[in-house]
């Protein structure tokens, strides 16, 4: 079942020019949000879809530092981007991975979302 998020995230990707592959790749190890094709038609990207209500600080809004993804989270990526690759046969092709950031009120609105489009990359 796609969240709420993961849906605003997607639509955000197809208005920046990607197409979606495929959401919510469940695997043995883990799962991959967003299986997108980047707007050259070429270069895969691997998306993390990362929801975080803002905290008010001195009267300003900031996210929760809840969008970064750590190492061992990458690593996990990447492995399921390696099945991926070869399940969807997209061999020799550019894996990109990225964060969408879903930026949410106290209330459960969105803020706004923010497309981190090159976290980090990998050869698989």
């Amino acid at each position: 079942m796609d969240l709420p998020s993961e849906k605003l995230a997607a639509q955000y990707l197809r208005r920046w020019g990607g197409r979606i592959l495929d959401q919510n790749l469940r695997r043995r190890y883990g799962e991959i949000d967003l299986l997108a094709e980047a707007p050259d038609r070429h270069t895969i990207v691997v998306v993390e879809v990362k929801a975080s209500q803002l905290q008010v600080s001195n009267g300003n809004e900031r996210a929760l530092p809840g969008m970064r993804v750590d190492r061992r989270k990458q690593r996990k990526l990447m492995g399921l981007a390696c099945q991926v690759a070869r399940a969807y046969r997209l061999p020799d092709r550019p894996i990109r991975f990225g964060v969408a950031g879903v930026d949410l009120r106290k209330d459960g609105s969105v803020k706004q979302i923010r497309h981190h489009p090159a976290v980090f990359e990998s050869h698989v």
